[in-house]
């Protein structure tokens, strides 16, 4: 449909065409009732000329219809308009990693590139919201068209989160979605995913009670069997309770035979034999141990040297071989007491309170790192000895033990308290003198003795829990014998 428009018009001239009111503005005539790419408008396909049609005239009929129609040069075809939506190929991080993702301890930002197509080939707009958690400290987020870094705290613990970030693309019409996890999670540096049992005294069908001096690992997170590590420097009981780590080292303090005040190290990353550290102000056998990743104390016990328990606190940097120092002392003479620690307080719970020839239901507690006098605080609900114990920085767990007799029961309460232990759950069998170790998501609990024959007196079992949730013990896996009073700690595979 052709359309003819007067000659020579001033400025202000108007003319109706078709129904459309059009005016000179001294350059074009105009009309708002026309879109840019079509011929003309109108406001019903009833009102389409049916007259004077050339082929390939178009009309856009707006109102309620807004379709678009082109003329054959009789009558009107309708034009179906779609647009297909974008689509989002991927949403990786520049290790080609998807969601979920774990933003970096020490600042270093993530980021991550949307790769996304439109059918039309139309520019693509991105964006971002958050659509669960928070970002308060725990990152930033900024921009720059499809390519999104997202720069994590570094205050540890106060910036520790997860949040999701719902990414979007747009191509004018069509919106398409990307929900994605962010994660930001400070490893305390006394923890990681490598479990490791250190000898123990286990059963021989035709000697009885045997030294062992095997080094087995498991990863914490994968329930199975332990796998051997390597050898201890020299065989013997290490019944100085849990061993300390500060994530890279694992240090045993060791009762091997009479050489009672000997310290051994692995490095938890390499598979090998254990080696001399140093050793401790005097023998400690049945200690609590606790750490903060820097220093490592050995608390209490029962002393080979006097033939009588001690109250004494040793401590050691973790990180450099060399003798310990004496910390301090607890409030109670008492050995096979139970160590856990958040980082910055060690506590020390329950053991074999000399002054009174029974177990006890105290726990000691000492600032890491600050020598000195333990102080009496929070208590047990049950009074015990030689169990094994696991904490995740907030909660600290004493499983099983003695208690005039084996008991399953696992104990916990939150380390930085003063109120009582509550029960948390069982473990899957009654056992003392076994030991546990933790990821700070999963505790593990090892071995133990149950009886006083040769054969079958000692367990080989591994049972584990959730720290941060109160339940019975799941079995984990074995251990490659049954062993009693072995260590244990963790520390990072890699």
């Amino acid at each position: 449909m052709a359309v003819n428009f007067p000659d020579s018009p001033s400025n202000g001239d108007t003319t109706v065409i078709n129904g459309a009111t059009y005016t000179w503005d001294g350059v074009k005539w105009d009309t708002t009732s026309f879109a840019s790419n079509v011929t003309a408008t109108y406001d019903s396909p009833l009102n389409l000329p049916t007259t004077g049609l050339t082929n390939g005239d178009v009309a856009w009929v707006g109102g309620s219809t807004n379709k678009l129609y082109i003329s054959n040069g009789t009558g009107w075809l309708s034009a179906t308009l779609t647009n297909s939506a974008p689509v989002i190929n991927s949403v990786q991080d520049a290790s080609a990693g998807t969601t979920p993702f774990s933003l970096a301890t020490d600042g270093t930002p993530t980021v991550i590139t949307i790769d996304a197509t439109d059918p039309e080939s139309f520019g693509l707009t991105y964006s971002y919201s958050v659509t669960s958690g928070a970002l308060g400290t725990t990152a930033t987020v900024s921009q720059a068209d499809n390519v999104f870094t997202i720069t994590p705290g570094t205050n540890d613990p106060a910036d520790v989160g997860t949040f999701e970030l719902t990414f979007s693309v747009y191509d004018g019409v069509n919106t398409v979605t990307s929900v994605n996890e962010f994660t930001l999670a400070f490893l305390t540096p006394w923890y990681g995913d490598r479990g490791i049992f250190w000898g123990g005294n286990y059963t021989d069908q035709n000697n009885g009670s045997q030294l062992g001096f095997q080094i087995e690992y498991v990863s914490i997170s994968s329930p199975s069997n332990s796998v051997t590590f390597g050898n201890l420097a020299t065989s013997g009981y290490t019944d100085s309770g849990q061993s300390l780590s500060d994530s890279v080292y694992g240090v045993l303090p060791i009762r091997a035979n009479l050489d009672t005040t000997s310290i051994q190290y692995i490095t938890v990353s390499l598979l090998g034999n254990a080696q001399d550290f140093g050793d401790l102000t005097g023998s400690h056998s049945l200690s609590s141990t606790a750490s903060n990743g820097i220093h490592g104390l050995i608390a209490g016990g029962y002393s080979y040297d006097t033939s009588s328990p001690i109250n004494t606190i040793d401590y050691i940097t973790i990180a450099t071989p060399g003798n310990a120092a004496s910390f301090g002392t607890l409030t109670l003479t008492k050995s096979g007491a139970g160590g856990v620690t958040d980082g910055t307080l060690g506590l020390f719970g329950g053991g074999y309170d000399n002054a009174t020839s029974a177990h006890t239901t105290n726990i000691d507690y000492v600032t890491i790192g600050t020598s000195g006098t333990a102080t009496s605080g929070p208590t047990l609900s049950t009074a015990v000895g030689n169990m094994a114990t696991c904490d995740d920085g907030t909660y600290g767990l004493w499983m099983g033990g003695n208690s005039s007799g084996k008991i399953s029961t696992i104990q916990y309460l939150t380390i930085a308290t003063s109120g009582t232990s509550s029960t948390f759950g069982n473990l899957t069998e009654a056992r003392y003198y076994q030991q546990g170790c933790s990821d700070a998501t999963y505790g593990l609990c090892a071995g133990g003795f149950f009886g006083s024959a040769f054969a079958g007196s000692k367990w080989d079992i591994i049972d584990y829990v959730t720290i941060a949730t109160p339940s019975n013990a799941i079995d984990f896996g074995d251990l490659s014998q049954g062993v009693e009073n072995p260590s244990s700690c963790s520390g990072n595979s890699a």
